[in-house]
């Protein structure tokens, strides 16, 4: 995943789980290799004014950086929440505490901050009157979770979904992806439609 960017210096860094020939492959590029590279792709997360929440499950924290750091420089310091199995697995915690008001950990294991699920975490925020927008990236229990307390608690927000692909275009199929709504269920290209979406289109979501 797009980790973060300087757009001044020219740099993208990525984030990648070395799990796959893919990924694998990536993992060993050696540094002035050259990539063929196509993107920017799809849809990604607003900027929103005032209050902002973010909450990252495992590897989807790895989105969330940049986020974080460009809405500390636009003046609206997030408060973060960062779930993990263990405290081995937790991702770039001081990058993400020098660009948000406060960083709250839970880790499945108890090993470091909150022993249990992040979105207990933000259930605690949303009970002591969290108000703002809510940004998620995660495993899908994690997201269906963050979507029914927004629901919930009638607060907007957006979900960066994961799903294979292999044109990135919308051609093959391969992301096609549920989304829920006021229709009923329908489908999406997490590719070209995404893979950011609003919170209330993600399954889970309750609609008072």
């Amino acid at each position: 995943s797009i980790h973060r960017y300087e757009p001044e210096r020219g740099i993208v860094e990525f984030l990648v789980r070395r799990k796959g020939q893919g990924t694998v492959w990536l993992g060993n590029r050696r540094p002035g290799e050259m990539l063929d590279l196509i993107g920017p792709l799809g849809r990604g997360f607003s900027l929103v004014k005032g209050k902002a929440l973010l909450v990252g499950g495992g590897i989807g924290v790895a989105p969330l950086l940049s986020l974080a750091e460009t809405l500390h420089k636009g003046g609206a310091s997030p408060v973060t929440l960062l779930g993990a199995g263990s405290a081995r697995d937790l991702l770039r915690v001081a990058e993400f505490e020098r660009a948000s008001q406060v960083v709250k950990i839970s880790t499945l294991d108890g090993s470091a901050g909150r022993q249990g699920l992040v979105t207990a975490l933000l259930q605690e925020e949303l009970e002591q009157g969290f108000d703002g927008f809510i940004y998620t990236c995660g495993p899908e229990p994690m997201l269906e979770a963050v979507a029914a307390l927004a629901g919930q608690y009638g607060l907007k927000g957006e979900a960066s979904l994961e799903a294979n692909m292999a044109c990135g275009i919308g051609v093959c199929l391969g992301c096609t992806c549920r989304i829920y709504g006021k229709q009923g269920e329908t489908y999406a290209h997490v590719c070209t439609d995404g893979p950011v979406f609003p919170l209330e289109v993600v399954k889970g979501y309750v609609r008072n």
